[in-house]
């Protein structure tokens, strides 16, 4: 008998509780989606073949240093002086089939182009400083180092990567204020890159 009484309640609550209610229900009890604020944007690709999503961030800027060598800008008809030393960072991590889920670990790549040297051929300690609190990450893997030809001028092209805990990078995410060392380059990470690394962290948060 308690079981029939408790399927009319059920049964009532539904007819009461019409589609366009029920809508109402649930989007106001739905959190407004957060807007994160930076320059880069959280991309995914699917890999058929192995199954696997790579959720990534578009490379930012963290060094740009310009060269004394001048060149001209045929797309723009004005001059200007060729980059001597550009840096950029990006995050991604993996997840299996097409729904995202909370990884084990997150990896943090680099790229570094400098005019006619190379800057980290021998040295590929990270460590990092949050809110004053060091953290030695370990060594990042060389992934790629080639010369690319501007000209008479030479691009050493190195990419390094590292994968770290996920927890790890959520504590980056949360503090105030980062600091990144790159073997004996140090770069203060902005708003902006945290945010970023925020953003792509709500994918499966």
């Amino acid at each position: 008998m308690k079981y029939i009484v408790t399927s009319l309640l059920t049964a009532s609550f539904l007819l009461v509780c019409s589609p366009g209610t029920w809508s109402q229900v649930n989007s106001s009890n739905k959190p407004p989606v957060r807007k994160f604020k930076h320059n880069s944007k959280v991309e995914t690709i699917y890999d058929k073949a192995k199954n696997q999503t790579t959720v990534y961030l578009r490379p930012m800027m963290l060094r740009y240093i310009k060269s004394s060598i001048e060149a001209r800008i045929i797309s723009e008809s004005r001059t200007d002086f060729l980059p001597g030393e550009m840096l950029s960072m990006t995050a991604y991590f993996l997840t299996p089939g097409k729904v995202m889920v909370k990884p084990e670990f997150v990896v943090i790549g680099f790229r570094s182009q400098a005019l006619d040297q190379t800057k980290y051929a021998n040295d590929h300690a990270l460590s990092i400083n949050l809110d004053g609190s060091s953290m030695n990450l370990g060594s990042l893997a060389v992934t790629e180092r080639r010369i690319d030809a501007l000209g008479p001028n030479q691009y050493v092209l190195e990419s390094f990567e590292l994968p770290i805990p996920y927890e790890t990078f959520r504590r980056i995410t949360s503090a105030q204020k980062v600091t990144i060392r790159l073997a004996s380059e140090q770069f203060e990470l902005r708003s902006e890159h945290l945010e970023a690394f925020r953003d792509l962290l709500s994918k499966v948060e």
